[in-house]
Order: structure tokens, then sequence, then C-alpha cells
């Protein structure tokens, strides 16, 4: 939208008297249903299109006079940060500022003969004013007179969801400032204005960061400014609202906004703060602050200077405020009492003060508010700061506590020797000994699919670490079999850098069962045995595990009944007690006896079970089957126990199975 530049307006001067205002520039042009001026008696009355209407001045239609209507309309509902929905504004009457004097205070005041009227913006009403004006003349400015009551309200939701209310008084007028150089109106002339809200040019997007907090600086969720709610920054949004307004020719007389009717020709004027002082200016030393890239800072310095640059007229310094997504890193050390008078060349200063909390970019404004009128600006002055922080990952410690509450190795958690099937589980943390704080991105394994480790990092994962703060976390560690394990955790850290840095911490561990190892295994074979003779065989039962071996029985199935034979408490044992059943540690070992005893020729074959926990499975059972052949020979008797054949390791099988 064209703004405009506030000040002393110029006033286009003809030649000719009021009555031929036609020959001046800026003209706005009569309803094509408005009477001739040349034409006597010239019915002045509106065209019938369903309006209703609230008079406004006392002109009855006698004597020929001039008839404005003026409609209400918005346009451009999603803004810059926020989607206004709803507004509404409440006249209770006009004011002409009469050429050639153009005293914006002394003019012709009408009131509204229905007294308050509210006007719908945004939804489709259609009502308006119809403005009797008592004689010819051109005027410089245009008021609407606002009701004292909740003239101006404006609803609608922030970008962040949050729902906002603005209602203002908007210093008692809306006025509307020509963009040429004055508007007219004639005796028996019928003209059809629109007054127009652009809310697509109402940006509130520089002081969102003040908006929505108490005065403990605690997030609102819902955003009132008022007369009491945000009035350090009422008068900010009022001008800027101010400056949306526009009033143009309603060029179909239909009250709504189309785009014919922002043809420049159509272009009346534009709304303008009552409130507005001279074209002065400020000038600042600096116009930008940077803080720079800082490692590790508790705080930064800043002094500004604001200087009177402008026309000779004073200006005064109303407010400062600092404005930021991040309130708490920037603050105000000491400024000059406000509101301060200022001629051309007279300044004030500031201090402000930077203290970091978190790492990463920060930003901020000084605004100051003043009576100034700048273009477009409505004496809002604004100094951009900047900052950087930047945290030492090296400062950054990644471990995990010792299971035996010993001192946690800088670089690697074993989580040792774990039972098959079970859990180990290590508490871990990440600490923060820098200065500034950092964030937390991720925490995850650096090997997903290394199932035997998991980690339960959601708290930890997405956290901001201030100086000296931790987040703790768990991993477990549960091993499928008896394989030494590795995995790492990997902890991605923002300092303050564009890319995220990473911490590494690497954890090993390692699954442990109870193994049960016979010998002789797989199987064995007694050979020819002489008839009524025994031989006998020492069988050895050892755990080469390295958790207990829990061996709870011996069983003998011997198909041919009385040939095969088991002993427990073999020779040379004289303890009179069976070594079996057992709790072997690791290494440990028991032995019994098994013997072959044919009656009569014939081969012969039987299984010897053994019941354990080899590799932690309950029961498993592990299977030796032997064989002998009775054969013609010596005297009954006993041969003794033959030496074992290289063999093979018994190891626990599944449970009910054979190996």
């Amino acid at each position: 939208m064209k703004r405009l530049t506030l000040g002393f307006v110029a006033l286009c001067v003809c030649a000719a008297a009021l009555a031929a205002l036609p020959g001046c520039e800026g003209e706005n042009k009569p309803s094509e249903n408005g009477a001739d001026s040349d034409e006597e008696d010239s019915d002045a009355d509106p065209p019938d299109v369903g309006f209703a209407d609230f008079p406004v001045g006392t002109g009855s239609g006698d004597g020929n006079p001039a008839i404005i209507y003026v409609a209400f309309d918005a346009t451009g509902e999603v803004g810059r940060r926020a989607h206004w929905t709803h507004g509404e504004l409440t006249v209770s009457g006009v004011f002409f500022s009469i050429s050639p004097s153009c005293d914006t205070t002394q003019g012709v005041a009408l009131s509204s003969t229905d007294g308050e009227v509210t006007f719908p913006l945004t939804t489709p009403e259609m009502m308006r004013l119809a403005i009797y004006p008592p004689v010819d003349a051109a005027f410089c400015s245009f008021d609407l007179t606002l009701a004292a009551t909740t003239p101006f309200r404006l609803e609608g939701t922030l970008d962040d969801g949050r729902d906002i209310e603005v209602v203002l008084d908007l210093g008692g007028r809306l006025r509307f400032r020509p963009d040429s150089d004055h508007l007219f109106y004639r005796n028996g002339e019928i003209f059809h204005w629109l007054a127009v809200l652009d809310l697509g040019e109402f940006d509130i997007s520089d002081i969102g960061g003040k908006l929505g907090v108490d005065s403990n600086d605690i997030r609102l969720d819902v955003i009132r400014v008022d007369a009491e709610h945000n009035t350090g920054l009422a008068g900010l949004i009022a001008d800027r609202l101010l400056n949306a307004f526009i009033l143009v020719n309603d060029a179909d007389a239909d009250g709504h906004a189309d785009p014919d009717d922002f043809e420049a020709e159509n272009r009346l004027a534009t709304g303008a703060n009552v409130n507005a002082g001279s074209a002065a200016s400020l000038c600042m030393d600096p116009e930008e602050v940077d803080f720079g890239e800082i490692s590790v800072v508790l705080r930064r310095e800043q002094e500004i200077t604001f200087c009177q640059c402008g026309v000779p007229e004073p200006v005064r310094v109303l407010s400062i405020a600092l404005q930021s997504e991040t309130p708490d890193k920037f603050s105000f050390v000491w400024s000059e009492t406000l509101p301060v008078r200022l001629l051309p060349g007279e300044c004030f200063r500031v201090m402000i003060a930077y203290e970091p909390s978190t790492a990463g970019p920060d930003a901020a404004q000084l605004v100051v508010i003043t009576d100034a009128v700048m273009s477009g600006g409505g004496g809002l002055f604004s100094v951009p700061i900047g900052a950087l922080v930047r945290a030492d990952i090296e400062q950054m410690s990644l471990t995990c506590d010792q299971a035996d509450g010993g001192v946690a190795d800088a670089e690697l958690h074993p989580f040792g020797q774990v039972p098959l099937g079970g859990i180990a589980t290590a508490t871990c943390r990440v600490g923060n000994s820098n200065a500034a704080a950092v964030y937390v991105e991720t925490i995850s394994l650096e090997e997903n699919e290394g199932y035997e480790f998991s980690l339960h990092a959601d708290a930890a994962s997405g956290a901001w670490l201030f100086g000296s703060q931790e987040a703790v976390f768990e991993v477990d560690f549960r091993p499928r079999d008896r394989i030494r394990r590795e995995n790492a955790i990997i902890a991605r850290i923002r300092t303050g850098d564009d890319e995220p840095k990473e911490r590494r911490y690497s954890l090993r561990g390692m699954g442990v069962a109870p193994e049960l190892r016979l010998d002789p295994f797989p199987s064995y074979a007694f050979g020819n045995v002489p008839v009524g003779a025994c031989a006998t065989q020492l069988i050895e039962i050892a755990n080469v595990g390295a958790l207990f071996l829990e061996v709870a029985s011996a069983d003998l199935q011997d198909e041919a009944g009385g040939v095969f034979d088991l002993d427990l408490d073999p020779p040379p044992d004289t303890d009179d007690v069976d070594n079996l059943p057992a709790s072997l540690g690791s290494e440990e070992s028991a032995t019994i006896a098994l013997s072959c005893c044919p009656g009569e020729r014939g081969s012969y074959a039987a299984m010897l079970e053994i019941r354990s926990n080899s590799l932690l499975v309950d029961p498993t059972y592990t299977y030796l089957p032997v064989t002998c052949t009775g054969v013609d020979g010596a005297r009954r008797g006993e041969i003794s126990p033959q030496p074992s054949p290289p063999t093979e390791r018994a190891t626990g099988g599944e449970a009910g199975g054979r190996l």
C-alpha cells in the first residue's frame, strides 16, 4: 500500500473560487447516479442497493445538498504473523478539516443521529454512513469520530496458534489524509466512498516477541492489546493499524472492496495517526549492534546514542523497549529518564547488556517510540542487535556409571559378562561444563542393528543443558549369544554452530552361561567284552562355562536290561556319597562310571542321559550313546577301565534333544 509521509499537508491552490473545484488535481468523483451540479432541483437520493443508512448531520435533502455515503470493508485477512477473522469499528460522527486553513482541531463536526453505530469490517454487512455536509467545500482531512467505548476491535490468530484481541481507541479519530492535495464535495452531488482496512499491511511481525507474556514473562495463550494489556506497545500497534486504512471511491457503489476500487484514479486518502507530530527524525549511533561471536561469555554491554537530526521542531522520545524471542538474554543497564524532549542536535543515551544462557544465534531490536513522523513508520525507530554464542564440544562429557560404583571410564563402558537372556543396565550422563548452554539434539546408538543394546534416552534427546547441568538416560545390554558385542552411544549436540557436533562413547559386553562338557563324547564303544566279564569307563562331566552348572541327574536307558550299569560314586571315591546331583563352578567337574557286563554273546546298546542347566536352558539334556559286544572269552570278572579315545566337547543341546 502507498504510505503517506505525515507532516504539514500542502493544498492545491486554484485560481477559481471553491465552486469551481473541478479544476484542481486530486478530484474525487461523484457517483454516476448522483445529480449533475448544473441541474437545478437535482434528486440527491441514493441508489436503491439495499443498504442500511445511518445519517450524519442534519441535512434533509432540501436545498440540494451533497451526500457522501461511506461503507466499510477489510481485505487481506492473512497478515504478517496473524490471520485476522473479525473486525469492527464504532462511529459516532465525522469531522472535516476545511481548506484553506487545514486546522485539524477546528473544522466542521457532524454527529450521527443514531448515536454510536458499529460497522463490521470482516463480514459482508450492507451498512453505511450517510453524511450530509453543510456547504460546498474542499477539505484537507476527513476524520471518523470514534465511540468512547470499544471504538475499534480486531480479533484473529497468530501463526503460533494463539488468539489475539486488539481493542483500541485510536486517539478518538480515524483520520484520512488525501493522497493528492485535498478532497471536496459540492451541492447536488452524491459520492460513494469505501473505508478499507488492508489487513495484509497491518504488520506486527517485529513486535511479536513482546506480545503474549505477562509481567513475569509467562507465555499467555490469549493475547490482548488494550488499555490494560500490552499498553507499552498499544500506541505502536495503533499507529500501524491506522496506516493500514485507505479511503477509495467505491466505483460500483456495492460497499465492498474490488480491485478496480484501488486503481490510482479511485484512491482518495490514507489512514493517519491523529496524534502524529512533526517530520523530525532521530539519528542512531551505532545504527546496528553486533555483539559478535562469543565462545563463553557471561556479559557484554553496549552504549547507544540517539540524536535529534530532523527539522527544527522538537521530538519527544516516549518510550524504549527491547524486543526479542529470547528476552531473558537482553536487558537495559541504564537509560536517561523518559519521556525526554530533544531539540535538534540534542541526544539521549541508553546502555544495553547481553547475557547468553543458550548456544546459537540471538537477535533483538531496541525500539524507540517517539512523536516524530517517519514515512510509514509513525515515530518508530529501531536498532537491530545480534550475537552468536558458541560452546566448546570438548567441554561436554558423555559417560556411563560403573555397576560397582567405581569411577566411570572416559571412553568405554564395559558391561562385562552378562548371563544369556539377562539384562545389564547402565546409567549414563551427558554433561555440560560450558558457561553457555547447549542443545542436545539426539542421543542414539551407533549400530541400530545391534539388538543386544537398547537405549532409553527420550528425556535426554531434545534437552537444553545450561552450565553444570546434565541429562541422564539408560542403556541396556541383553546378550543373545556368547560372543563379545560392541556398540557406541552418539550424542549430537548443538553448540552454536550451524551443524551439530558429536560425542561418542563406546559400549562392550559379552554373554555368558554354564556349559556342560562330557568326556568321552559324542559316543562311546566298549568293544568286545567277554561274556561273564565287565568293562568299566569313567565319564567326566565338566563345566567349561562362566556360570555355575547345575547337574541334576544322570540316567541310563538300557534296552538290553541289566547289561549296562551306572555308578554315581565310582572308585577311588570312598565317601559313599553320590557325585550327582552337583553344582559345578567354572572349570569344575564330576565323575561317574559306566559298565558293560554281557551275560551272553551279542551286541548291546544303551543311552546315558545327563540333565542340567547348560547354556541357561533348564532342563537341558545331554546324551551319550554307548555300545558293547559280548564275546566268548575269559572267566566272569571285571575288565579295567579303558583309556578314552580323543573326544569332541559335549555342549548342552536343546531340551529333550540329542547331540
